[in-house]
């Protein structure tokens, strides 16, 4: 949760640290088996977790209390990191209210945004070119590009979620 409130994006390393903490707090365990290898073992069941933790638990050992990297390829774990990403959001914007409205949403928006606002700088500097004025379209190119650079910093944080971010 407060890796998505310092970066605004839920990501495999905020998953990561959910299954670490799952460990700690002796819901399953973690050992490894070879370089890059793993195998989770099912401890205890998912009483008490939270909506994103519950799915990842439960998605992670919906075949059996033992799961290997290897059986992480099927496609019957596909959901497991997109459901968890978006159940993580859902609970620091709509439980924690952390955040005014969700990241991920805040993030496609201004990628749209920033995309149309290329297209019609480029449009438009193509257009007024033709009589000398081509380079008031590149304001228009640069603001977008801005935007899409800092698409991932839009979200809008709550005091609640200054305030945790702070303490942080």
């Amino acid at each position: 949760e407060l890796g998505v409130l310092t970066d605004h994006t839920a990501d495999n390393t905020d998953i990561t640290a959910t299954m670490m903490d799952l460990a700690v707090r002796g819901y399953l365990k973690i050992e490894q088996t070879g370089r890059k290898d793993w195998t989770f073992t099912k401890l205890s069941t998912a009483n008490g977790l939270v909506g994103y933790e519950r799915h990842l638990f439960d998605g992670l050992f919906g075949k059996g209390s033992v799961v290997e990297t290897d059986d992480l390829k099927d496609s019957s774990y596909a959901d497991l990191l997109t459901g968890t990403r978006s159940r993580l959001y859902d609970r620091v914007t709509k439980e924690l209210h952390w955040f005014t409205r969700n990241p991920s949403t805040v993030r496609v928006l201004a990628v749209m945004g920033g995309i149309g606002l290329v297209v019609a700088g480029a449009v438009l500097g193509i257009g007024v070119g033709f009589v000398g004025f081509g380079l008031i379209g590149l304001a228009g190119v640069l603001t977008g590009i801005g935007v899409l650079i800092a698409s991932n910093r839009f979200g809008a944080r709550t005091a609640d979620g200054s305030a945790v971010l702070a303490q942080t």
